[in-house]
């Protein structure tokens, strides 16, 4: 790889790192004022209450989540190419399939909406005549995410991280207007629901106007590559369908134990303490996002070289950073929480001590996945997360019973070490000799 291509793929990284960065700077200011001005409308439990059931719906993400994914990697790949009648292809494939599941899970949630007795099922969440409210307008605001992630996986398919960064930062600034506001009109609790989580959905308006005029390859005629875009999309994203699966349970189950086992108001003082300790991660994940195309291309084209050099840096810094993060954040978050909510959640050091293991863990995570992911091995990683799902859960129910809300986040840590990080670092050693390397194999043998 000559110099001269090797800055030119390493100042794409820096702009759209620091470029979602900024952005992230920006989007704290919505969970800053969403959560207190939510947890001084419905009080504690009720907020615990509410966390409880979007986490339980949150699932439904799944039916479209993973075709994203695939997306992500399609178009990066295919445009960097040149080959823009088949990007464009597969990028209707996307919307048409997505939006066939997003139906077919909102008939399927009438269904049961209808058929089983909610009496029995409810009590975690409060009274039935305003909890199967809630859980319509959730259900209602998870389908209407279908076009936000969709735009969102075409930026950061199109090298625009930044573009897609700063439409989450005005995601999180509109869910924090619709908190206040639902707080100062004294809504219900699904106006207060659908204030908070649909007007974030507006801010796919703007990120698609930016993918319209940055993306001239995309048309909307049918293409005669129909089936063509359709296979390869659904090639793509099907390994990748299980991890998403896992990481969902996973992040999701947590929260669901809490609240089993537990109560509502340990729900939102697990939720709210997690969501200190997330920011970092999700920083992490942004500034770090453009390695995943930049990382296809240069595999693509060979540049095994420019892969390795740029993932150890960037390994070592994710432990680096990981650590003296979660370090930190493990002595001022009782401090930070109590700042934040009122003096209403103090959360325990031993949580505090799992969430800084968490933390280191999840950046590092992030560093091995996104070089799995722009090398197509991410599937070898995805046979273990059927196991990593099942051992989580039923660790995270005794560990609960046993040492309380701690023990639940120790669980992930875990499980998510031994049968997910040790695992990729294993395909990660591969992929860096080129041996279990697709992409690499590919183009080592093209003329």
């Amino acid at each position: 790889m000559n110099g001269k291509a090797a800055r030119s793929l390493s100042s794409a990284v820096v702009a759209g790192g620091l470029g979602a960065l900024f952005a992230r700077t920006l989007s704290v200011v919505g969970p800053l004022v969403a959560v207190p001005a939510l947890i001084g409308h419905l009080g504690a439990a009720g907020y615990g209450r509410l966390v409880f059931a979007s986490t339980a719906v949150s699932f439904l993400g799944l039916t479209y989540g993973w075709l994203a994914q695939g997306l992500i990697s399609h178009v990066a790949r295919l445009v960097e190419r040149g080959d823009g009648e088949l990007a464009s292809a597969i990028v209707r494939s996307a919307i048409g399939a997505s939006a066939r599941i997003a139906l077919g899970a909102a008939g399927g949630w009438l269904l049961l909406r209808l058929a089983i007795p909610w009496g029995a099922l409810v009590g975690v969440l409060g009274p039935e005549e305003s909890a199967l409210p809630m859980l319509d307008a959730l259900v209602a605001c998870a389908l209407l995410r279908v076009p936000t992630v969709l735009v969102d996986a075409l930026l950061r398919g199109m090298h625009l991280v930044h573009w897609a960064s700063f439409a989450g930062a005005l995601a999180g600034c509109l869910a924090a207007i619709g908190a206040v506001w639902a707080r100062w009109t004294g809504a219900g609790v699904a106006t207060t629901v659908l204030l908070w989580m649909a007007l974030p959905a507006l801010a796919c308006v703007p990120a698609w106007l930016i993918v319209q005029a940055r993306a001239p390859w995309l048309v909307w005629e049918r293409s005669p590559r129909a089936k063509e875009a359709t296979r390869a999309l659904y090639s793509a994203s099907r390994p990748l369908l299980w991890l998403q699966v896992s990481g969902a349970v996973g992040c999701s189950s947590d929260t669901l134990v809490v609240g089993a086992v537990l109560d509502s108001e340990a729900v939102s003082l697990y939720a709210v303490t997690s969501k200190i300790f997330t920011i970092p991660m999700q920083v992490c994940n942004l500034a770090l996002a453009p390695l995943w195309p930049a990382y296809a291309a240069a595999l693509g084209q060979g540049r095994i070289d420019w892969v390795r050099r740029t993932f150890r840096a960037t390994a070592w810094a994710c432990v680096a950073l990981g650590a003296a993060i979660g370090l930190g954040l493990c002595q001022a978050a009782p401090t930070l929480l109590e700042v934040w909510t009122g003096h209403r959640l103090v959360p325990p050091l031993a949580l505090t001590a799992a969430l800084g293991c968490w933390l280191l863990l999840g950046f590092v995570a992030t560093a091995l996945s996104l070089l799995l992911s722009g090398a197509q091995a991410l599937d070898r990683v995805g046979r273990f997360s059927l196991l990593t799902m099942v051992a989580n859960l039923g660790l995270s129910v005794a560990l609960a019973k046993a040492v309380g809300i701690s023990g639940v986040m120790w669980s992930s840590v875990l499980t998510q070490s031994l049968f997910l990080v040790l695992p990729a670092v294993v395909e990660v050693r591969r992929v860096l000799h080129s041996a279990g390397c697709p992409v690499v194999r590919v183009a080592e043998s093209a003329p």
